[in-house]
């Protein structure tokens, strides 16, 4: 899809409403509660190590904006603080930055910088709005780490779908200069405003730093009594949360001065759930460590964690209550050493059931580029099958909210075989990946990571038949829809000549993919089997599999799937002996191009 579905439904629904809450300490905190916001990093925990962004010489402003970071603040451009209606364009623009909100086409496109600079502890609403039903994303960030995302305070993604705003508040900003970046899926012409309010007083626990709750202490319990009714930080787990409009947060930190293995067990009054997050600085969700639980109580464990200052950010539904009382409580233990499969050789990877690890056990791992909120990292070996077969590699995530994703080698250090196979700005628990050409009988290590802090990894393997891919014109109708062998196969196309076949259950109209237009495949199974499809374009793709004698056939669960590994779609589903018909197609009318669809059909 063109957007994230689930941003895009919260803005549609609250335009010029607050879409995320403020990310930034009361006027009250102390230095020691956080960095000057305007000129240090933030460096407790484990942002101690982040990059400063480089000192760069100021840019030309053209049409509003630069196209960098300016060396020199507050930059060449007007700046935000007029509380005017700035009206900029985006057209001509690089691609330089990447932000943590930003979805598949808006982390893509053209983006620019604007200033803003506060002389007084301020609360700030900004808004900026696409002129032209463009994707828009809006970042704002300190200025001695400009448009990074160990410097990000807020962030707030708008709709392509429906043309909405990025909006975000921001709470007592303390004085200096701050950088906003837009970002966009086309470039085009963006108004921008910035609103500014002087600050008053939290009560304690109500934003950063929050509440000192002891390690190893008697439990801490505080009132959310008096708290604004709306988040200052947000979570990163669960459909209404991360600073949405209709939640409201509490915060409260804890010190450890050595590496511990930390328990945090948090309670609230009455019936609804809670959202649980821990960051390792106040006031930035960036800064999350990857985890984030949901229930009531919630207890997350982190193993190993280094000397610093957490933060723990609970969110619950404005409509559960606005005053709860909050109940902490945080014991640690000595670290516990990492599992054999934390390290290279690690563990076997077994064929059809599956290797389970337990998370708890496992280290940071070898950074992936495709799991962006990797927690932990798994080894696992697996040999290459004798015979010329091909290899089927798959990971599970412990939970439907977790991500997981894996890059294969040859040896524990050997070059990389193929590209990381994960869901990189997306949500995918559950990926697949074939494997051609490996040296028969060799020995390959797989380096998985996961989002999640608890439960169990799980991976397995198949060998199948080797597919050589086959070039398929014509099957733009369901007449002319192509066989696909029931052992499966790789097949090469194009959608540019496809019709609108049938009605889609992943496309409709919030998802921008309405429209969508498809070629067609036919697989007949005279058995139970578990049916893999990843379809892979240089378009934004989307698959569909119906079930009928007579096509298009009729839609079921599970069976439609738009942006698993970025824009390229995933479906993984158990079908009974039968007729099916597979539509490779594009998110929308306009989303057309080449593709490749891979079809594994494997045992129950």
């Amino acid at each position: 899809m063109r957007t994230l579905p689930l941003r895009a439904l919260l803005t549609a629904g609250a335009a010029l409403l607050v879409a995320c809450g403020a990310t930034v300490p009361p006027a009250d905190a102390t230095v020691a509660d956080r960095a000057d916001s305007v000129a240090t990093p933030d460096t407790r925990g484990a942002d101690a190590s982040s990059p400063e962004a480089p000192v760069v010489p100021p840019m030309v402003c053209e049409e509003g904006v630069t196209e960098a970071c300016p060396g020199v603040a507050p930059g060449p451009c007007p700046d935000l603080n007029d509380g005017r209606v700035h009206t900029v364009s985006l057209r001509g623009r690089r691609n330089d930055f990447r932000v943590s909100c930003a979805g598949t086409m808006t982390s893509v496109g053209p983006d620019g910088v604007l200033p803003l600079t506060i002389t007084t502890t301020s609360d700030l609403i900004l808004t900026a709005t696409p002129l032209d039903g463009d994707a828009i994303v809006a970042a704002l960030s300190t200025s001695a780490q400009c448009a990074t995302p160990a410097g990000e305070l807020q962030c707030s993604n708008g709709s392509a779908s429906v043309g909405a705003a990025a909006i975000f508040r921001a709470r007592a900003l303390r004085p200096g200069t701050y950088y906003l970046l837009l970002g966009s899926a086309r470039g085009g012409d963006v108004t921008v405003q910035a609103s500014l309010a002087p600050s008053l007083p939290r009560q304690p626990g109500d934003a950063c730093p929050g509440v000192m709750v002891p390690a190893n202490g008697e439990p801490t319990t505080f009132s959310t009594r008096g708290f604004i009714a709306e988040p200052d930080v947000g979570t990163t787990c669960g459909y209404g949360s991360s600073g949405s409009v209709g939640w409201v947060d509490a915060l409260f930190q804890f010190q450890i001065t050595e590496r511990r293995d930390v328990s945090i067990t948090v309670a609230a009054s009455g019936m609804g759930n809670i959202q649980v997050d821990v960051a390792t600085a106040c006031g930035r969700r960036a800064a999350a460590i990857p985890g984030c639980f949901g229930g009531n109580p919630v207890t997350r464990r982190l193993r190993d964690l280094p000397p610093g200052t957490y933060t723990v950010v609970v969110d619950s539904r404005i409509t559960e209550g606005i005053t709860r009382m909050i109940t902490a409580t945080v014991s640690t233990d000595p670290p516990t050493p990492p599992g054999p499969a934390a390290f290279c050789p690690g563990v076997p990877l077994t064929e059809f059931t599956p290797t389970s690890v337990d998370v708890d056990t496992l280290a940071g791992g070898t950074p992936l580029p495709c799991v962006p909120s990797q927690r932990v990292g798994a080894v696992l070996s697996v040999r290459a099958p004798t015979d010329g077969r091909d290899l089927l590699v798959n990971f599970t995530a412990p939970s439907n909210r977790d991500v997981v994703g894996f890059q294969l080698r040859q040896g524990c250090d050997g070059p990389e075989v193929g590209a990381c196979r994960g869901p990189s700005n997306r949500f995918a628990n559950n990926c697949w990946a074939r494997y051609q050409g490996l040296t028969p009988g060799a020995p390959y290590a797989v380096h998985a990571g996961t989002s999640s802090a608890t439960g169990e990894l799980r991976g397995r393997y198949f060998q199948v038949p080797h597919a050589e891919p086959v070039d398929v014109m014509g099957n733009e109708s369901c007449p002319a829809a192509v066989t696909i062998p029931e052992v499966g196969g790789i097949f090469r196309g194009s959608t540019r000549g496809a019709r609108s076949l049938a009605t889609f259950t992943c496309a409709g109209a919030m998802t921008g993919c309405g429209g969508a237009r498809a070629v067609v495949y036919r697989l007949d199974l005279t058995a139970q089997r578990r049916v893999v499809a990843v379809m892979a374009g240089d378009f934004d793709s989307l698959l569909a599999i119906h079930t009928g004698a007579e096509c298009p056939g009729r839609s079921f669960a599970n069976a439609c799937n738009d942006d698993w590994y970025g824009t390229d779609a995933q479906v993984d589903v158990v079908l009974e002996a039968g007729t099916y018909w597979l539509f490779a197609a594009g998110c929308g009318d306009g989303s057309v191009g080449s593709y490749t669809l891979d079809v594994a059909v494997l045992p129950r």
